[in-house]
């Protein structure tokens, strides 16, 4: 399912157990992931696109950053269709994400 890994949509320090104390590691915890939309979309839970949007709305919702993951390995033709139709969500919706230069 995709949602808040890190139980909510802010970067943080990572905290070592080890030393008791935060380090300089930011962490930008990961909210959306194509094939999980995938799997999900296929199971008649709505299709990548609509998936995105809500959580991109739950992220505005919260003032967090929306950070996502798509797979080199799924990237065919079809997913880059909707990987440019997702850029161009993020980007109607003015999500905080980082965007690649070269679309």
């Amino acid at each position: 399912m995709n949602g808040f890994r890190a139980s909510f949509c802010h970067s943080y320090r990572w905290y070592s157990l080890e030393d008791e104390s935060a380090t300089s590691l930011i962490v930008h915890p990961f909210v959306f992931t194509e094939t999980t939309a995938e799997y999900y979309a296929v199971s008649g839970q709505g299709d990548m696109l609509s998936q995105a949007k809500k959580w991109i709305g739950v992220v505005k919702k919260y003032n967090g950053e929306f950070v996502s993951v798509f797979h080199n390995d799924t990237l065919n033709e079809t997913m880059k269709d909707k990987y440019k139709q997702f850029i161009s969500l993020a980007k109607a919706e003015s999500v905080k994400e980082t965007l690649p230069a070269d679309l």
